[in-house]
Order: structure tokens, then sequence, then C-alpha cells
């Protein structure tokens, strides 16, 4: 299931942490290249749960728990 959020993500967000509401609401509270940025912005809009995920660049190495 990551890899599927990850894929659907990749280009617009290469290299960027976002922020969804939940794995079934997937869409973009934030993003940012930096995980404090996206986590602070995320509570600024009022989210108290949310996920963040790290959409690799298409030349690293990213291996998925």
């Amino acid at each position: 299931m990551l890899c599927r959020l990850v894929e659907k993500y990749s280009e617009k967000y290469y290299g960027k942490y976002i922020a969804i509401p939940s794995f079934t609401d997937k869409k973009v509270i934030t993003y940012n290249e930096e995980i404090v940025k996206v986590y602070n912005e995320s509570v600024k809009k009022g989210y108290k749960d949310f996920v963040i995920i790290y959409i690799p660049k298409p030349d690293e190495r990213f291996i998925f728990p």
C-alpha cells in the first residue's frame, strides 16, 4: 500500500515529505523538503492525526520496511 502511495505522488513531490490525513484520505495537506516544516504546517492547519511520507527522488535508493 505504501509503495502505491509513493508512486501516486512521485513526479510532483520527488525529494519531499508530504502529509496526508490518513491512508484512506490521500489529499495532500502540505509538503516540504524538511519534515519538521511538514509536521508544523499540518498542525497549524488543524490536523491532529496525519501521515507523513517521504517521496524519494528517482535516483535515490529507498527501502520500505
